[in-house]
């Protein structure tokens, strides 16, 4: 019974939580590093837009 209660409030908060995002899409900056041998051969970084 409680493992139920408990799963309706994690539902309910985050119902609560995506109601009250703005609804501009965010934007992500994020990098990707290639590593070899533990040494970093490459990498990558871009901008991503996200919701």
């Amino acid at each position: 019974m409680w493992k139920t209660s408990i799963a309706a409030l994690l539902l309910g908060t985050s119902l609560i939580a995506r109601a009250q995002q703005p609804s501009a899409p965010q934007v992500v900056q994020w990098q990707l590093q290639v590593m070899h041998d533990g040494q970093q051969i490459d990498s990558f970084e871009g901008t991503t837009t996200f919701g």
